[in-house]
């Protein structure tokens, strides 16, 4: 609910329903029956134009906002940033998500408005930027949830990849552990996205094998040897497994948080929880790492 100086509204808030989301958290949470178990994915909560609360007059929030927008939400941030700065959501994951990193603020501004010369729709699929704002997001996990995110030590990557021994199966996993620069991550990331074909499919088949050969293993990086093997139950043929060898794999308790600053690479991966950011608008890194959508 909001405020103004003399008045609370209730609002109706909108459920998103992509792919990924699971079909009863939202639903018991707000008392929608979802009798043919739609993936329920995020209940928005703010003034975004894609989808903004209704407040209890019929008004949308975003246009409430607009006619007075010092007096609903003070000066200093109408003027400052002329609209609602951030959009709450809750965020139920069935299944993981892609891998997107969120622009810094001067790109947003640039990203859309090239878009916006481009004269591409605000939901075009191609579209990258909604708005000209930054994404810094925080979550606050509501049930056990598990996320990648950022690039791990570099000592961790060459540790896992030993440990899978896939040093010895294939040259470039031995190469990049001979040389564990950032320089040589990034070559290597590169690598592993452009390959097609008979190459991928043999890189990916020596990256599950290894994974499924030491699952439930007693290991530093147990749960990232773990989530190789349930994406690959979630996302088959995709490349994207390797993911969880060069990111941070981690699993949050109800009541923990995550932030995450622009440029930080990150997936959730499974579980519920309490998003915040400034507004809905996100890059995905590739789209054929773990497609999802977000």
């Amino acid at each position: 609910m909001i405020r103004d100086i003399e008045t609370v509204y209730l609002m109706e808030n909108t459920v998103q329903k992509y792919g990924w989301g699971t079909a009863d958290y939202i639903a018991e949470l707000t008392g929608i029956v979802n009798a043919e178990k739609e993936p329920f994915a995020e209940l928005w909560m703010g003034a975004h134009p894609k989808a903004p609360s209704i407040i209890n007059s019929g008004q949308a929030l975003n246009d409430f906002i607009a006619a007075d927008t010092a007096g609903i939400l003070g000066c200093d941030i109408a003027g400052q940033y002329g609209e609602l700065p951030f959009l709450l959501k809750v965020l139920s994951a069935g299944k993981p998500l892609s891998i997107q990193v969120h622009p810094s603020r001067e790109q947003a501004v640039l990203g859309f408005e090239n878009e916006e010369v481009l004269k591409l729709p605000l939901d075009a699929k191609i579209r990258n930027y909604k708005d000209r704002n930054h994404k810094p997001e925080m979550l606050l996990a509501l049930t056990p949830f598990y996320a990648m995110t950022g690039i791990r030590p570099m000592f961790e990557i060459g540790e896992i990849i030993c440990f899978l021994r896939l040093d010895q199966k294939i040259e470039e996993f031995g190469s990049l552990t001979a040389d564990l620069s950032s320089e040589n991550v990034e070559s290597f990331f590169n690598w592993l996205l452009n390959l097609k074909g008979r190459e991928k499919e043999k890189v990916r088949n020596n990256i599950l094998r290894a994974a499924m050969l030491r699952r439930g293993c007693d290991f530093g990086a147990y749960l990232a040897i773990e989530w190789i093997c349930r994406l690959d139950h979630y996302y088959p043929d995709d490349i994207g497994i390797f993911a969880p060898i060069l990111l941070n794999t981690i699993q949050m308790q109800p009541g923990e948080a995550l932030f995450m600053q622009a440029g930080i690479m990150h997936a959730y991966l499974q579980g519920t929880g309490l998003e915040i950011l400034t507004t809905y608008c996100v890059v995905d890194l590739h789209q054929r790492i773990l497609t999802g959508q977000n």
